[in-house]
């Protein structure tokens, strides 16, 4: 399955902890967005029109 996370600066630490348990299950293919500034409306966007990026 593939997972894609994203978190401004005020979630980040969550994101991560949440990234690292996905990681460890067999089957996850997770791609963390977050970054400082990152504005969630866009990342919202994007998951709508599917698009994305790898990091």
């Amino acid at each position: 399955m593939k997972i894609v996370l994203g978190a401004d600066g005020a979630g980040k630490p969550l994101i991560d902890v949440i990234e690292t348990h996905l990681r460890a299950k067999a089957g996850h293919e997770v791609t963390n967005l977050s970054q400082p500034g990152l504005l969630c409306g866009h990342f919202g966007q994007c998951c709508q029109c599917g698009e994305g990026r790898q990091v």
